[in-house]
């Protein structure tokens, strides 16, 4: 085994857990979520297009934070979100309670 590839699934084994991490937090019924989505679309269009808000003041590249009730929720991925995760996964790694 080459060590440049020892040293890639050394850096993917380390990146890979705090991955796993995140998608397995159980999404909350209602409540702030981070809403991922592809390159091509505005976060914010997303969130509003499924019947939620915006909460964050400014979002990120490929998410953004919104709230709203649990019909939200279920049109978030038909309105285009690559991913819904819960929001207070994030605040508590910042060490933040929501």
């Amino acid at each position: 085994m080459s060590k440049s590839f020892s040293v890639f699934a050394l850096i993917g084994a380390v990146m890979l857990g705090p991955v796993l991490a995140i998608a397995a937090a159980p999404l909350p019924d209602t409540g702030p979520v981070v809403v991922v989505t592809p390159p091509w679309k505005d976060a914010e269009s997303v969130i509003e297009a499924a019947g939620g808000r915006v909460i964050a003041p400014a979002p990120a590249v490929l998410a953004a934070a919104g709230d709203g009730d649990a019909e939200f929720l279920r049109k978030l991925s038909g309105a285009g979100a690559w991913a819904v995760l819960p929001a207070a996964f994030f605040a508590q790694l910042c060490g933040i309670t929501l």
